[in-house]
C-alpha cells in the first residue's frame, strides 16, 4: 500500500522545478508532446534537416521516420505510447506520419494541394493552403487512415498554426485568429483586438501570442475570449502554453517560463528560447522543448528516473 501511494503522489504532484534532461544533439526543437509519464516525443531540426526525438523514461533517442531530405516537420501529437502521429510538409506537399509502436508510416492527404500543415491534435491537423487567393487557413481530418480537408473560416492571408481540442489559433493578415469545432464545422471566435497581434499556441481556454510587441494571453470565459492582465516583465513573443494540471498555465517563451494560478504570475529566471510546453498526460509534470546556444534542449518538471 506505501508503494501504491508514492506513486499516485507522483502522478499527480504540481511541478515546477524544471530540469534540464540532455538531448545530446546540436540544432533547434520546436514542438514537444507526453501521452504519459516516462514517455514524450519532441520535433525540430538539426543540421538543416528534420529531428524527431523519443523518450523512453531515461534518454532521449532519435528516431528515423522515412522523410524527404527537404522536409520539415511542425507537428506531433501522442494518445499513447504506441499511438503518435506526427506532420510537416515538403515543398508545398503536405506530409503525415502515424508510430503504431514499432514503426513509422505514411498517412496521405485526400487531395494533392498544396499544403502546409503546422500543428496536430486528436484527429486533426491544421495550417495553410496556398492558391490563386494566396494563403488561407486550411484543417484536414483523419478518415480512417486518409487526412480529409474540412473548410475553415479566415479568408486570404491566414493561416493556423496551432491546435488544442476543438480551439485553432493563428492570423489573419496583421490580426489574430481563433476558429473553434462545434462538432459540426469550424466558427469564428476571434475577440476584436486590433492590428499587429498575433496568436502562437493554444491549450483549453487559453491562448498566447503578441499584441504592438508586448505579450498577448486570451483567456475564453462563457464562450468569449478575454485578454488577461499580464506583467510588464513577462516575456514579450510567447510561444507557447500549457495546463499546469491544477487550474492555473504555463506560458514560456525567449525567456523561459512563465507560471499563472488565474490571479497571479510567477517569473521563472531565464533559460533559453522555449519554443513548445506540453503537459503529460494524467499527470501535473510538464515537458518543454527549445534551444539553446545552439544546442536542442528539453525542460521538464517530472523528477529523475531512479
Amino acid at each position: 500500500m506505501w508503494v501504491l501511494g508514492m506513486i499516485a503522489t507522483l502522478l499527480v504532484a504540481p511541478g515546477g522545478d524544471w530540469r534540464e534532461p540532455d538531448t545530446g544533439v546540436p540544432g533547434e526543437l520546436t514542438e514537444i508532446t507526453s501521452p504519459g509519464y516516462g514517455t514524450a516525443y519532441a520535433l525540430g531540426t538539426s543540421a538543416a534537416k528534420p529531428l524527431l526525438l523519443t523518450w523512453a523514461g531515461h534518454q532521449w533517442k532519435r528516431a528515423a521516420p522515412p522523410l524527404p531530405e527537404n522536409a520539415l516537420l511542425t507537428g506531433v501529437s501522442a494518445a499513447a505510447p504506441d499511438d503518435a502521429d506526427v506532420t510537416g510538409f515538403s515543398g508545398q506537399t503536405p506530409l503525415a506520419l502515424h508510430w503504431d509502436g514499432a514503426s513509422w508510416t505514411p498517412r496521405p492527404f485526400a487531395e494533392p494541394l498544396p499544403g502546409f500543415p503546422r500543428a496536430i491534435d486528436a484527429g486533426w491537423i491544421v495550417g495553410s493552403t496556398s492558391g490563386f487567393a494566396g494563403t488561407q487557413a486550411a484543417a484536414w481530418r483523419r478518415t480512417g487512415g486518409t487526412w480529409t480537408p474540412v473548410t475553415v473560416p479566415g479568408g486570404p492571408g491566414s493561416g493556423l498554426v496551432a491546435i488544442d481540442g476543438g480551439n485553432a489559433v493563428g492570423t489573419r493578415l496583421d490580426h489574430a485568429l481563433i476558429v473553434r469545432w462545434d462538432g459540426t464545422r469550424w466558427i469564428e471566435e476571434t475577440p476584436d483586438l486590433g492590428p499587429d497581434a498575433e496568436l502562437t499556441d493554444v491549450a483549453g481556454d487559453y491562448a498566447v501570442g503578441t499584441r504592438r510587441k508586448a505579450p498577448l494571453v486570451l483567456h475564453r470565459e462563457n464562450g468569449t475570449w478575454k485578454p488577461v492582465t499580464a506583467p510588464k516583465t513577462l516575456s514579450a513573443g510567447l510561444t507557447s502554453v500549457a495546463p499546469d494540471g491544477s487550474g492555473g498555465i504555463w506560458a514560456a517563451g525567449r525567456a523561459g517560463f512563465h507560471h499563472y494560478d488565474g490571479t497571479a504570475w510567477t517569473l521563472s529566471p531565464e533559460r533559453g528560447t522555449v519554443r513548445a510546453l506540453a503537459l503529460t498526460r494524467g499527470t501535473s509534470f510538464l515537458w518543454a522543448a527549445g534551444g539553446k546556444d545552439g544546442r536542442a534542449v528539453t525542460w521538464t518538471t517530472a523528477p529523475r528516473p531512479r
